[in-house]
């Protein structure tokens, strides 16, 4: 769910602890340490700033899924299944989304009823009851 930080909004917000400047801008006297960009793995969603450090508005705690957005791809749901089972969720979502991979982008319709499928699907698999796809 990230977007490119060069057009992202959130990534606009972004500013240095000290709040002056945007971020990997700063001039104060903690700009070594401002201004050096994060690890990938490390980053918040904006990729400006280190996770849990930055200013950008992203929840750090939804992996960057903004109030009213849904996952489709699944990643928070597979984090709340037991262990042994997360790769069947995985393999899932894959397949799923690789069903419709061909889709015509024109085609509003089809695509407006597969949301609106993978919206109540998803919402059903987030019941602590369903532990399995598979």
């Amino acid at each position: 769910m990230t977007c490119s930080a060069a057009e992202c909004i959130c990534a606009k917000k972004s500013t240095c602890s000290c709040g002056k400047k945007a971020a990997l801008k700063c001039t104060c006297e903690r700009a070594a340490v401002e201004n050096a960009v994060p690890k990938l793995g490390s980053a918040c969603a904006c990729g400006k700033r280190a996770k849990g450090k930055c200013t950008c508005g992203i929840n750090d705690q939804k992996c960057a899924v903004r109030d009213g957005e849904t996952d489709f791809t699944g990643t928070l749901t597979v984090k709340t299944k037991p262990v042994e089972n997360q790769e069947h969720w995985r393999q899932y979502v894959r397949e799923e989304f690789g069903k419709h991979r061909k889709l015509p982008k024109k085609s509003f319709s089809v695509i407006e009823h597969l949301l609106r499928v993978g919206h109540r699907r998803y919402e059903m698999y987030l019941s602590p009851a369903i532990k399995d796809i598979h």
